[in-house]
Order: C-alpha cells, then sequence, then structure tokens
C-alpha cells in the first residue's frame, strides 16, 4: 500500500469516528441540530475530496524511472570436506558473481556390520562376539 492510500484509509476512519462521536454524544452536548448538520456537511466534502484525490495521478520523480535489475546468481557447489560417521562436513557454495556460503553436512553415523566371533567361549571363560562399522571399521 503506497502513502497516499495509507492516508485516505486513516482519513476515512477519522471522518466515520468523528461521525460516530458527534451522533452518539448529541444528547449530552448543547449542540443544535443546525450544528450537528454542519458537522456532518464538512465530513461529507471531506470525504469527497478525498475521493478526488484518488483520480489525481502522481508527478513522475527521476526515480519513478525503471530500476536496473540485479542479476540472478548462479552457484555451483563443492564438499570441502566429507563428513565421517563421528564428524560432520562441509559444502562450499560459489556464485559466478564471486559470492560464496557454506553449509553443513550432517554427520553420517557409524553403519554396524555384521556380528563376527572373536574369542570362542570355553568352560571357564565367555566368548566375544562383536560388530564393526562398515564405514570406518
Amino acid at each position: 500500500m503506497d502513502a497516499p492510500d495509507a492516508v485516505e484509509q486513516m482519513q476515512n476512519a477519522m471522518d466515520t469516528l468523528s461521525e460516530k462521536y458527534n451522533t452518539d454524544n448529541t444528547n449530552n452536548t448543547s449542540n443544535s441540530g443546525a450544528d450537528n448538520a454542519s458537522e456532518t456537511e464538512k465530513s461529507n466534502a471531506n470525504k469527497a475530496s478525498n475521493s478526488d484525490k484518488k483520480n489525481v495521478e502522481k508527478p513522475k520523480t527521476a526515480d519513478s524511472s525503471p530500476k536496473k535489475e540485479t542479476p540472478t546468481p548462479s552457484y555451483t557447489s563443492t564438499v570441502t570436506k566429507e563428513p565421517t560417521c563421528t564428524e560432520e562436513g562441509e559444502k562450499t557454495y560459489t556464485s559466478d558473481l564471486g559470492d560464496s556460503y557454506t553449509e553443513v553436512i550432517p554427520a553420517l553415523g557409524h553403519k554396524p556390520g555384521d556380528w563376527t566371533t572373536e574369542k570362542e567361549p570355553t568352560c571357564t571363560e565367555e566368548g566375544k562376539k562383536v560388530r564393526y562399522c562398515t564405514v570406518c571399521g
């Protein structure tokens, strides 16, 4: 919404409240009917004046000329640090306009492999079965 429309809406709201205030308080004031009529006429004239403002063309200024379009950058991405099972990685995006930013690649987390028996149980000792990560061992 541009400023003239906002001003017009504010003026209309003020006029409406003014009319309501004058109407609601006619019993509490000593205004004669003629005074109330003149207030209504002023309010109606104000509204007519505001509606005329809608049709007024804004003068063109130097700032109203078309703006130059800002070029839209095109980005390429490069993984600058590979993620591991326990550490985050990093991806860098670089634009053809020279700016860049980085994004975090989440850690992969361990991927457990199959169970393997490292030590068979005996009558006196327990055995041992383990699973190792398929990514980092």
